[in-house]
């Protein structure tokens, strides 16, 4: 009996674009999956999980070894296609440390970043990558995607792993 039959391990990002930054209660409204009033666009995109990232976890359940766990969310304006292989984000334009690190069930994790106007101006998103470190780390997942941004706008990265048995 192998000890992972039927273990996948799954995400998908939520790009969120807000007019200026979200307060506190916007952002609850939008964690909770409410839309806030502010909202001007949504995209829901899968990722793809990286060899690292599958390294990782399965490190984690086999070993029960510490692994440090994603705390930043890095985007690009470099066209990129995801690979398995890849261990940084080509062209990364900017990355911030998640607001929001959370457990959400027994097999459902989140992670938020809020990019604001300070961090990106007017831009068009086109990928992001989630990372174990502010600076270079293990790259967990990524992501292709197009969205807009004007310099006034903020852009929240919400970014879901879900394992699941098959």
């Amino acid at each position: 009996m192998k000890l992972l039959d039927g273990l996948r391990v799954q995400g998908e990002v939520v790009f969120t674009v807000l007019s200026r930054e979200p307060n506190e209660h916007e952002m609850f409204e939008l964690l909770c999956g409410y839309p806030p009033r502010r909202l001007l666009r949504q995209q829901r995109v899968a990722n793809l999980i990286t060899n690292t990232g599958r390294s990782d976890i399965t490190s984690r359940i086999i070993n029960g070894a510490a692994v440090t766990i994603p705390g930043w969310i890095a985007v690009t304006q470099t066209a990129i296609v995801p690979a398995a292989t890849d261990t940084t984000l080509t062209g990364e334009t900017a990355r911030k440390a998640n607001s929001t690190v959370a457990v959400l069930s027994t097999y459902y994790s989140r992670f938020v970043s809020t990019f604001t106007s300070a961090d990106l101006g007017a831009v068009t998103v086109t990928g992001a990558g989630l990372f174990t470190a502010a600076a270079v780390g293990s790259m967990w997942a990524i992501v292709s995607t197009s969205v807009a941004k004007a310099a006034s706008d903020s852009l929240v990265v919400e970014w879901r792993i879900q394992t699941l048995a098959s």
